[in-house]
């Protein structure tokens, strides 16, 4: 299914923007806490279950972290390189652990995405497993502030 295609179905099955709130469940949440998930840490292991997005500065990977856990990656994490262009993630080393755990199965993301198109990355990547494998932080500047970025080293597991 090319990217469209799946836009297309993801529009017509989204339901609309207008919510209706339950002053009942609006009543039981009002002392709730929203907690925002820890960041992904070198290791983790994720399943991708779904893409999201419109374009590809919006697209998303869904991934399933363990049974209960969804995280998002935005695809342009996968490909990311310093604004300088002298950090891609082919650069990062790949932590000792998880090469030790995975050894030859890991297939580096960026190194087959940067040159392929969506539809072929999302049929790849879809019902596979990933892991993030090394991260780096390098200087960037946003708006004329002085930020760091991290570019992160993502591997899909052959089975």
């Amino acid at each position: 299914m090319d990217l469209k295609t799946y836009i297309q179905n993801r529009e017509e099955t989204r339901p609309s923007s207008s919510i209706e709130i339950n002053p009942a469940l609006l009543e039981h949440f009002k002392n709730q806490v929203a907690v925002i998930p820890p960041p992904m840490k070198v290791g983790d292991e994720m399943t991708v279950i779904d893409f999201k997005g419109e374009n590809p500065q919006q697209l998303q990977v869904v991934c399933a972290l363990g049974e209960e856990e969804v995280r998002e990656i935005k695809y342009t994490q996968l490909v990311r390189t310093s604004q300088a262009g002298d950090v891609t993630p082919n650069d990062i080393p790949c932590d000792p652990i998880v090469e030790k755990k995975y050894g030859k199965k890991l297939q580096f993301i960026y190194s087959f995405a940067r040159n392929m198109m969506l539809d072929a990355l999302i049929t790849t990547l879809k019902d596979k497993k990933i892991v993030l494998c090394g991260q780096v932080e390098t200087p960037a500047v946003y708006r004329g502030q002085r930020a760091k970025l991290l570019v992160k080293k993502f591997a899909l597991v052959e089975e």
